[in-house]
């Protein structure tokens, strides 16, 4: 059984793995040990024994896989809009619109 931490959507729900794993952290108390504690209790709910049919690996990052999302290029900078949760990107050069 694969169990993972993920980020759906980094930048549509302003997260990112280390803050996943803080707040599990936090909501849960889990650290490594809880994770690895996890991972030995689905193997034995499994009926299997791990060493012998089923290895726990912590993988780390996968190829690609980032901790941080980037959600901006030098280039841009953030501008503030009437919405005070709503920003606009401007790239560099470019004039904010009067209605902004």
């Amino acid at each position: 059984m694969k169990v993972t931490v993920n980020t759906d959507d980094p930048p549509f729900f302003h997260t990112t793995m280390v803050r996943e794993y803080e707040e599990l952290n936090r909501a849960f108390g889990w650290d490594e040990t809880a994770f690895l504690d996890l991972a030995r209790d689905l193997i034995r709910l499994s009926g299997r024994t791990e060493g012998v049919d089923a290895e726990i690996v912590i993988t780390g990052l996968r190829p690609g896989e980032k901790l941080h999302e980037e959600l901006t290029s030098p280039e841009e900078t953030a501008v503030a809009t009437a919405v005070e949760k709503i920003s606009v990107l401007m790239h560099e050069g470019l004039e904010v619109p009067e209605a902004m």
